[in-house]
């Protein structure tokens, strides 16, 4: 017992330093995720500073996809706080994006602009992850989860939003930081954890090569999960579509014996 509780705290003298926006400001391309961050001047929001290359790197595509489509990107983010996250994720997609944040605190209701609507309630009421589908025509090409931190909590949700993410669309989960720590229910690979989770995903990924039963999605096995990606504090699920794997024979030379 007192292993896994000694395990599932930070280390010893953990910093994690607050840095100025101002001294990132050269550090990220113009228009990219991370120069709408550190130049936002609407509502607060507070990011570690490594999710911003995370961010660039699987929403850029995400975003040339909703342009390759002729349709408006349709986002939820779990965990609004003081709502300038929802802003930039407006900003970044263009003016013709849905966005839909879901937060338990009535305070982070603000006046945003056209586009960005505020659903009141917990992550776990499916009836909240309802209203939210319904704003956005229950279709959504990205969800954020940055809610309550913990794995019961994200797992239900995910297992709820998943089947209603489009095709190439985005899923993060982030600060799973807060899976290692006891606090949140969490601890060095404790079940029940959305790192945990997320490792069995793996093995969804490879369905096409094994017979084992999945031990994810058991209720939505034809809703596909085309890779898991994880990076410090996130994890990322990209959607792909019901597809065998296809090989392909190349070049028509024949050795030589």
């Amino acid at each position: 017992m007192f292993v896994n509780w000694f395990l599932s705290r930070p280390p010893r003298g953990a910093d994690y330093p607050v840095v100025p926006a101002a001294s990132l400001e050269h550090q990220f391309r113009a228009g990219s995720i991370g120069d709408l961050y550190v130049h936002h001047e609407g509502f607060p929001s507070t990011k570690w500073v490594h999710y911003f290359e995370i961010y660039d790197l699987y929403l850029s595509r995400l975003r040339d996809l909703c342009t390759l489509r002729q349709r408006a990107a349709r986002i939820i983010e779990v965990g609004v706080g003081d709502g300038g996250s929802l802003q930039v994720w407006k900003k970044f997609f263009g003016s013709e994006s849905q966005v839909v944040g879901i937060d338990v605190d009535p305070e982070s209701r603000k006046s945003f602009e056209s586009g960005v609507e505020f659903v009141l309630g917990s992550q776990s009421d499916e009836k909240v992850l309802r209203e939210s589908l319904r704003v956005l025509g229950n279709v959504v090409d990205l969800v954020i989860d940055d809610g309550s931190h913990r794995g019961k909590d994200q797992i239900m949700t995910f297992e709820h939003l998943w089947p209603f993410l489009s095709v190439g669309g985005v899923y993060i989960v982030e600060d799973l930081h807060t899976a290692y720590w006891r606090q949140f229910g969490g601890g060095v690979r404790r079940r029940g954890t959305f790192v945990e989770y997320a490792k069995d995903l793996v093995d969804d990924v490879h369905r096409w090569y094994h017979r084992a039963p999945r031990k994810t999605l058991r209720n939505v096995a034809d809703q596909d999960v085309s890779y898991v990606s994880f990076h410090d504090s996130v994890v990322v699920i990209v959607k792909g579509s019901e597809q065998w794997p296809q090989r392909v024979d190349l070049g028509n030379l024949t050795p030589e014996t």
